[in-house]
This record gives structure tokens, sequence and C-alpha cells, in this order.
């Protein structure tokens, strides 16, 4: 008996299987390097973290505060500092821009102690200047700068009546 000729097109669906079969495995390979966090924002923290690395990550919340100070008094709003990570971290926090001396962080429970993972804190920050727009930005960061989040600060204030 002679052999039977495969034509061309009869060995496509064959081919469309076996590309489908490496595309699978493919795809689960990247979803598994982003889920240990060797490729991209993964939940180990990413940028080459391994899996069980302990990762630093804060956030921040508002991101953004505003001010409206009357002629008297100054006013006071709250961030809120979430440790997003793996192992405790310190806080620190400072104020800078052109109108920085404008503007107090008040760290409040944030520097008393090393915050816990899943853990938040408060900073307190105060706005006291004359009549004008002021603008300055909070930054808040964890273990020496080892990851830091930003709070941009505007205000107006009337300034002193009579």
């Amino acid at each position: 008996m002679a052999a039977k000729e495969r034509s061309f097109w009869s060995s496509i669906p064959g081919l469309l299987t076996g590309l489908a079969g490496v595309l699978t495995g493919v795809v689960g390979l990247l979803g598994l390097a982003f889920n240990q966090g060797w490729l991209g924002d993964g939940p180990t923290g990413g940028e080459g973290a391994s899996a069980g690395a302990e990762v630093v990550r804060i956030s921040v919340d508002p991101k953004s505060l505003s001010f409206e100070k009357g002629p008297a008094g100054a006013d006071t709003e709250t961030v809120t500092v979430t440790n997003d990570g793996t192992e405790p971290v310190t806080i620190s926090t400072t104020v800078t821009g052109e109108d920085e001396d404008t503007f107090e962080a008040q760290d409040g429970d944030c520097t008393r102690s090393q915050i816990p993972s899943g853990a938040s804190c408060s900073v307190e920050v105060v706005f006291d200047a004359g009549a004008g727009r002021y603008e300055a930005m909070l930054v808040v960061s964890a273990n020496d700068d080892e990851q830091r989040q930003q709070v941009e600060l505007t205000a107006t204030s009337a300034g002193l009546l009579g």
C-alpha cells in the first residue's frame, strides 16, 4: 500500500493546536512571574523582589490637602499614612517647596515607633500665614527614603482684617 499523502491544509489544525499550547504556557509563565514579583509590581512588590522578601511600601490619603484660613487662627488637616508593605516601617516627614515655611508637619503617632505591616498612623499638617495663596509638598518617607509618597499642599488665607 502506498503512503497516504497529507496536504498542507490538512496539517493546519494540528499546527494551531500546538501553537495554542505554547501560547498557554507562555501566558502561564508570565502570570507566575507577575504574581511572584519577578516582573512588574506584583504582590511581593515588584522591582525584582523575590517571593518572601520583605517589602517597604507606604500609601498616603489624601494625595492633596487644601487649606482655607480665615482672618484668625491656623487651619489643620490630617494625612493618613498606611504601611502596605510586609515589614514594619519608620516614618519621617518634611515639607518642601517655595512656601514650605507656611506649613508645619506634626508627625503625631507616625514617629513615635515603628508602624507594623497593615497599620496606619496620622500626620497633622498645620497652615498659618498672612493673606495670599501658598503651595508646598509634604514628603512622607519610610525607612530613611526606602520608599516615599508626596502630598500636594495648597492654601488660601484671608489674612488679618482691620
